[in-house]
This record gives structure tokens, sequence and C-alpha cells, in this order.
């Protein structure tokens, strides 16, 4: 397996949206349009990789805060100020309005991703070149679902946990759905944002659809979204959807169909160009990093000057979350302390400087939501030896691991040693709806429940300023 390093391409593909989805940008004379990119499978690659490149180039998306900022809103990361260069200390005791940002840069991907889902298929191809074809719209269908799906965590509830007391009571608006190309000024006309099982259902059929496609495709390699990663994807859907069944169902296939494995050495795999847990590993460096240095997920987790380099650090792992592994835990090798400190280095800068390795799902991420699934339906023994096989790779103790109905507990407990400082722990908190109680550490912050308008990022102001019918979340 090869990890994907992503360079910066100036192909632009008709009319790019800007942040008001009302409005657009003309085409400069001198960018291609549409009609001369997809004239092959290598046009439509270029335009593939478009997309991804802008989703780890943005801060906003998976280049930092899709990866990390989770961890801070929620409980896993306490904020040190006197390191931190004023960076997220709002965010770590969730005042309003410092969340995610990520309504932008998410539609300007999807606008790629409508383009080659409009225009690729009628490329004319040999019959050996169809499953490469095959392989990008496979890949395209599978990025918009991942898109949509966290624009439906970010700005929405889950469909089983819209809140009956609060300002969001009743509240089941989620993302706007574009499905074709924003490529002239009637294809930009404001559109109001669908309902959330709407929303869901369009996540599912893009997967679906993915997964079809993957049949007869040339086979990627984790440097790309794979077969194995919509199932993944699909089955964490269906994890939030409250669809047991069908969760386990997807996660089983996803194990199938991927080559990623549970690691005997998670350190080392933290500094690998081919993390072996990961179903699709990204690489973004200094070069293509969207404001480079100390913005990368390397530069918030590191103390400023820490081994000589440069940094925005302040990022570091609570004290409660330390405190909660056994002595001799493998994932504590993943733990270093300096300046009074404990830090996370799963962004280790092994790939170069400002180096991340972006891991868009993990196989022990799979792991956990079975087992998850599976208690869910009472099936507890079966969830119970999931655990246990992970936490005896991790060589920790599996003396205390519960093998009744206080597994589910457990079970969330160990996704925080396990996936801290993976951007999971809001969504979970969300998802589960119990609310957040900030670090002790975090001096000024307190309970957030779960019917709280912040619970939410708000929508663009700009957005609501042009068409107020989107609407805004509630409480902004």
């Amino acid at each position: 397996m090869r990890n994907k390093l992503l360079g910066i391409y100036a192909l632009s593909i008709g009319l790019l949206i800007t942040a008001c989805e009302s409005m657009v940008e003309i085409e400069p004379k001198n960018e291609l349009s549409s009609g001369m990119v997809f004239q092959n499978v290598t046009g439509a690659e270029a335009v593939l990789n478009s997309a991804y490149n802008r989703m780890i180039r943005s801060n906003a998306s998976y280049g930092r805060d899709l990866v990390l900022m989770g961890d801070a809103l929620a409980d896993n990361i306490y904020t040190a100020s006197e390191h931190s260069s004023q960076r997220w200390n709002t965010v770590n005791v969730n005042n309003i309005g410092a969340h995610y940002s990520s309504w932008q840069v998410s539609y300007q991907i999807i606008n790629d991703l409508n383009e080659i889902l409009a225009s690729a298929p009628d490329i004319p191809v040999t019959d050996s070149e169809q499953p490469r074809l095959n392989s990008v719209l496979a890949q395209a269908y599978t990025l918009r679902g991942l898109v949509y799906f966290d624009l439906a965590r970010v700005y929405g509830y889950e469909p089983n946990k819209i809140p009956t007391t609060g300002t969001g009571a009743g509240f089941d608006r989620s993302a706007v759905i574009r499905l074709t190309p924003t490529n002239s000024v009637e294809s930009a006309q404001p559109i109001r944002r669908s309902s959330i099982v709407e929303t869901y259902t369009q996540v599912e059929n893009d997967l679906t659809t993915a997964i079809g496609l993957f049949a007869n495709a040339t086979k990627t390699s984790n440097a790309y979204l794979t077969l194995g990663t919509a199932y993944a994807l699909r089955g964490r859907l269906n994890l939030y959807w409250e669809r047991w069944e069908s969760a386990i169902s997807d996660f089983d296939a996803a194990f199938t169909n991927s080559d990623a494995v549970l690691t005997d050495d998670i350190v080392s795999a933290f500094t690998s160009e081919n993390n072996p847990e990961a179903f699709t590993q990204l690489t973004v460096d200094f070069a293509t990093q969207a404001l480079g240095s100390g913005d990368s997920p390397y530069g918030y987790t590191h103390r400023p000057g820490y081994n000589g380099i440069q940094t925005f650090g302040g990022q570091t792992l609570a004290n409660e979350v330390f405190e909660l592994f056994d002595e001799g835990d493998d994932r504590l090798g993943l733990i270093f302390e300096d300046a009074g400190y404990n830090w996370s280095n799963k962004y280790n800068g092994a790939a170069g400087l400002y180096a991340d390795n972006l891991n868009i799902i993990r196989y022990s991420d799979v792991l956990l939501m079975k087992a998850e699934a599976l208690a869910r339906l009472e099936r507890y023994g079966e969830a119970a030896a999931l655990v246990s096989e992970l936490r005896t790779n991790r060589n920790a103790s599996v003396a205390d691991v519960p093998t009744g109905a206080a597994i589910m507990g457990y079970i969330k407990v160990e996704r925080v040693r396990e996936l801290h400082f993976e951007g999971q722990r809001w969504f979970d908190l969300k998802r589960w709806g119990e609310g957040i109680t900030k670090p002790a550490q975090a001096t000024g912050a307190s309970f957030i429940p779960h019917d709280d308008f912040r619970i939410l990022a708000s929508i663009p102001a700009t957005q609501i300023t042009l068409f107020p019918e989107l609407p805004q979340n509630p409480g902004y």
C-alpha cells in the first residue's frame, strides 16, 4: 500500500461556488471548462485529486479541524493557553461561535465531485479502461457521502437524538443537498436545508452506489477511498442512525474488503507512511498545507519550540484521559510529557516538517463501533470479545472487561483511550445525547447539556443574510 501525498492542482472545473451558495464566481478565461477536462479518464482523475486536495489543504476540513477539533470541543483536550498562541482557547471552553467552520470548503469539494458525477460517465472508454473510470466514480460517490455526512454531524442532530427541550427542540434541518454542478447563475439558486433523515438517506445512497461501482473498479491502495472505506463509512452512518444490524453487516464487509489490520505496534503505526490500521490514510505536508507550519495538526499538538520547531501548540491531553490507561498499555507510547503537560504524538512529523498522516477511518474505530452495535442488541459477550481483542493487542489488561450490560459504558471509555486526538469524541458524545463534561483543567468551562444550542455549529452569516429561509441553526 502506498500513501497518497497530494499536491496542489491548478485545475479549475466550471464555476467555483463561494461562501454564499447563491453566488458564483466568473470563470477566468485561462482556466479549463468541464467539456475540455472530461475528455478522458485522466481528466476525471485530476478533478478527483482536486477534491481530495481541497479536503486536506483546508484547516477547516481534514487538514486539521475534522481530525482534531472534536477533542478540544469535548473533553479529551485541555488547551494550555501559555503555549497556544490564542489558538482554540475559546474552542476549549465552548464560547459561542468557537466551533467547526467547514461549510464553505465542504461545498467546494461537493462541487468538484458533482462535476465528476455529471460528466465522467459520458467519457468514451475502452473495456480495459472501464474499471479505472469506475474507480473514479466510486471514489467520488464515497467522498461525497463522507462530506455530506460530516456536514450532517457538524450542523445537524442525529435522526434519533433531536432534542425535545431547549432552543433546538424539534429542529430537524441538516445539509443543503446539491447533486448537480454549480456552473451557472441558474444552477446556483438557493436551496433550503434538507431534513436530517433526507440527508442521511442521501449519504446512504451515495455510499451504496459507490459500493456497487467498486465491484468492477481498479483496486486502489489505502491512499484513496476504497471499497473497505465505503463499507466502514456506511456502517458508521448506520450506527449514528441506530440501525444496529445494518451497521454490524457493513463493519464485517469493511473488514473483509480492506487490507487494514489490527497492528501489534500501535506506536510505529502512527509514524508509518502506511498505517496498517488505516482504511484510508492521506498525507499533507508543508508544501500542500493550507497555511503551512504551525496550523497543521502537528503544529497544534506540540509546544512552540519543541525540538526547535515553531508551532502554535497548546492542545494537550486532558489529565482525566491520561489517568484512564493501565501501566504497560502500548498506547501510552503515543503520549509524551513536556513542560508540565501530557501531549499526543499521533501527529509527529515523521513524514517531514509539519507533515501529518491523516486517517480517514481506522480499524480499531470500526472494531469498537461494531462492539457498540452488538452491545445495543444485548449481544454483550460478543461485544466484550471484540473489546478484549483490542486491549490484548494493546497489552492492556482484560480482567475488568464486563461481559454483561456494563460493556456499553466500557466501550465508551475504550473509545477515549483508543481514539483520543482523532476527532471523534465530540461526535460520540453528541450522538449518545450525553452532553459534555469539560476537563477540570479548563477553568471557566462548564457542563454543556445535549440540548444546548452550542452542540451545533452555526451556518455562516453570509449564507443567512442572502437566504434567511435556509435557515440558521437555533440559538444563533
